[in-house]
This record gives structure tokens, sequence and C-alpha cells, in this order.
């Protein structure tokens, strides 16, 4: 137990400080930029984390689970890059033959195709930055791995203050400051790297890569349909409502998104440590006594949430005031997705059924459009935030009892489905 809290407070050391980084970078920008140009920038973060939730096509997620049972890992590592890489060519072409339509999709304008260039071009770095920072993960090697998380948001960071001091203070302006540092991280990132792709030139694993796809193909359609989840509520304020209610709400997101340190945090230690116990053939009740745990410590961090919302206005900025009675709601997003990562473990570990995440995210898909078309003209920022929230209550509770329908996996009781009900249906 000691060892476990010793390398989860190394993995925290990298988190807080991204979220410590992430947390200096919202005043700045809010400090420069209106609601209606805070909203232009949040539509290309909408964009960029679409992107991310795709470009993988889920072999990062089948790489972490063939990590520890595969003898040479350097080979896995570049086996499982190879397919994303491969995909991200016909996405950089698409991308810059429609950069002048998506430059108007996004900030209603088709003057800003460079910024698309530039998007397009960065997803090959996104792709080595993802797998790499797996591969440290994976190996537990904490404090390297903090570093390199730290260094990334650090340089995304000063890339926006740079930007900002060098030109005119514009959303287009922190975007391209965000760019640039992002792939000048990664940049550094994989030259502190180059031991990994020694083996980079070797024959391609046919079956290794059928099997990793067998694995990270369903779950990508899962990931597809998730990322709806995040983007749907700020495209209908784009379109429904104007950019100065999608930057009050983008705003109050962004603030709310830095207690997903608690959820970055806990999956950097929990995602080895639960394949470690696994292959070790733990039994069940480690793994409850974990998800207890994390209950009560996100319970008890929405309270707080909940006590010192007016908060928000120290800091940003007094023309983002009306953030304030959104922002306890969208806690429930990064604090969800902490409980989430102790109750989907059934799924992942019950390889033939991977594709079960599906018909979690396939019942909340046909939900989630329905209740946003209802009302965004009418409460606009606010009844995003009242969709965020049913939403979550929906998708996490199905995936608790999936899991505990799969628990007969361990070959031992699975999770009462009692527990599940007390702990979900107050949310």
């Amino acid at each position: 137990m000691k060892q476990l809290l010793i390398r989860f407070g190394q993995f925290s050391i990298g988190s807080l400080g991204a979220a410590l980084l992430n947390l200096i970078l919202i005043p700045v920008t809010t400090y420069f930029l209106t609601p209606a140009e805070y909203g232009k920038t949040s539509m290309f973060l909408l964009a960029q984390t679409f992107l991310i939730y795709i470009i993988y096509l889920g072999f990062d997620q089948a790489f972490t689970r063939e990590f520890h049972s595969y003898a040479d890992k350097p080979r896995l590592f570049v086996q499982a890059m190879f397919v994303p890489l491969l995909s991200s060519a016909g996405l950089i072409i698409a991308m810059c033959l429609f950069a002048s339509t998506l430059s108007d999709w996004l900030f209603a304008s088709p003057n800003y195709q460079n910024a698309i260039y530039l998007l397009a071009f960065s997803s090959i770095l996104l792709i080595f930055e993802r797998f790499i920072l797996l591969f440290i993960r994976m190996e537990n090697r904490a404090l390297t791995f903090s570093v390199a998380n730290i260094w990334i948001k650090f340089s995304i960071l000063f890339g926006v203050i740079i930007a900002l001091f060098l030109s005119e203070p514009t959303f287009i302006t922190v975007i391209y400051g965000m760019l640039l540092g992002q792939m000048a991280g990664d940049v550094v990132l994989i030259l502190s790297n180059l031991t990994l792709f020694k083996n980079f030139r070797q024959a391609i694993d046919r079956a290794l890569i059928v099997r990793l796809a067998k694995f990270g193909l369903p779950v990508v359609i899962g990931t597809f349909i998730y990322s709806l989840f995040i983007i749907l509520d700020k495209l209908f304020l784009r379109y429904f409502a104007d950019f100065h209610e999608l930057g009050i709400y983008t705003a109050a997101f962004k603030i709310a998104s830095a207690l997903m340190v608690l959820q970055v945090s806990f999956s950097n230690f929990w995602v080895p440590t639960a394949y470690e116990w696994y292959e070790q053939k733990k039994p069940i009740e480690a793994y409850k006594k974990v998800s207890d745990a994390v209950m009560f410590t996100i319970a008890f961090s929405f309270l707080l949430m909940l006590f010192f919302k007016e908060w928000i206005v120290v800091i940003l900025s007094p023309a983002y005031s009306e953030a304030q009675y959104i922002f306890p709601f969208l806690c429930f997003y990064p604090l969800m997705m902490t409980v989430s990562e102790t109750t989907t473990l059934g799924i992942v570990f019950f390889k033939e059924k991977c594709a079960e995440h599906l018909c979690v995210t396939n019942r909340i898909a046909r939900f989630n459009p329905i209740e946003l078309f209802t009302c965004p003209s009418i409460w606009c920022c606010r009844s995003c935030d009242c969709n965020r929230d049913s939403i979550y209550c929906l998708f996490l509770r199905p995936h608790f009892l999936l899991d505990a329908n799969l628990g007969r996996f361990f070959r031992q009781t699975p999770y009462d489905r009692d527990q599940s009900a007390v702990c979900f249906n107050p949310l």
C-alpha cells in the first residue's frame, strides 16, 4: 500500500502542475479577450478535442491493454503507432482541402485557413505525444511522466504569452500561440525519447496490428460517440445562440475542467495498477475498496464546489461574472469521469466484450440531441449546463451495472447492484 501511495503521489505531481498551468492560462486569455472572442477560441479547442478523440483510432487503448503481456515493448510501441500515423496523412489532406470551409464553420469567417493548416499538421505530433506518454506511464516512470506533462502545458502557456506580447490580443493570436507552443513541446518530447524509435523501420507485424485493431476499433467507435457529448453543447450554443454565450459557458467549463486533475491523477496511477492487479489475479474486493474511496472523495469535492462557486469571478475577469451560476453543475463532468475510471474495468478486462462500450454510448447518443434541441435558444448556456449533467448521470450508471454483469469474468462475486443504485440515483 505504501508503494501505491508513493506512486500515486508521483503521478499527481504532473497532473497538479499541468492543472495549475491550465488554470493560469484561463485568466491570461480572458483578461485580453471579450466573451465573444473567447467563444471563437473555444471553437478551436472544440475542433482540437474532437481531433484528439478520434485520431488514435483506439490503438492507444489497445497498446495499454497489450503492454504487460507483450515481451518486446519497443516493438509494440512502434507497431501501435503505424495505423494512426497512416490515417493522419489522409486527415491532413482532407483538412487542407477544406480549410476555408472549416474556418467558416469554426470562426464564422473563411479567412483563418492558416490556423486549420497548423491544426492539421499538429495531429502527427499529437500521435507521437500520446504514445510516448503512454509508454512512460505504463512503465510506471511516474516522475518522468509528470515532468513531460508539465513541460507540454508550460510550452502552451509560454507560446500564448509570447504571442499576446508580440501581436494584437485577438482570438487568432491565442490560437497560434497554443498551436506553436504545443508543437514545440511535442518536438522536445520526441527528441528526448529517440531511443524508443530505434526499431522504427522494422517490418510491419500484421498479426499484431490485427490484434490491436480488434480491440481498438470498437473502442474508437464508442469514443467517437462519447466525443459528441463533449462537443454538442458548444455546437448548439455556436449555432443557436452566439459567441458571447459560448464564451461564458466555455470559461466556466474550463475552470470546472481544472478538476480533471483528480481524474487524470487517478487514471495515471490506476490504469497500470489495475492491469497489474488483473495479471496477479487480485480479488474483486481490492477493486471495490478503491471504487468506494473514489466515490466518497468525489461526493465531498462536489460539495466544496457548491460552497465556493463565487470565487470564479476572482479567476476570470468581471465580464465573465455570469459564469458563477453555471459553474457548480459543470463540475459534474470531471468528477463523474473520475468515478468512471473504476466502473468500466469489467469491459476492458473482458476482451471479447470490448464492444459493450457501444451499448452505453449508443443509448445516450439518442438522448443527448433531443434534450439539446428543446431549449438552447431559450436558456442558452444554462440549458447546456443542465443537459451535460443529465447526460453524464445516464452515461455512468449503465456502465456501472454493465460491469456488474461482467464481474463474472473475475470468477468472484460481482459488484453490488443495490450499492450502485445508492451511489448513482441521487446524482
